[in-house]
């Protein structure tokens, strides 16, 4: 299991089953970048 930030996204969309699993490492990396920009807003984050 990763720590911080990582394992929190991990926990998340441990239960989410995409269609296309290059969705859920999209989706992974969107929160990931909106996680390490915190208080930005969204097309910042981005």
């Amino acid at each position: 299991m990763a720590t911080g930030t990582n394992a929190w996204i991990e926990d998340e969309l441990a239960g989410c089953h995409f269609a296309d699993e290059r969705l859920g490492r999209r989706l992974s990396m969107l929160l990931d970048q909106m996680a390490g920009a915190m208080g930005d807003s969204i097309p910042l984050a981005c």
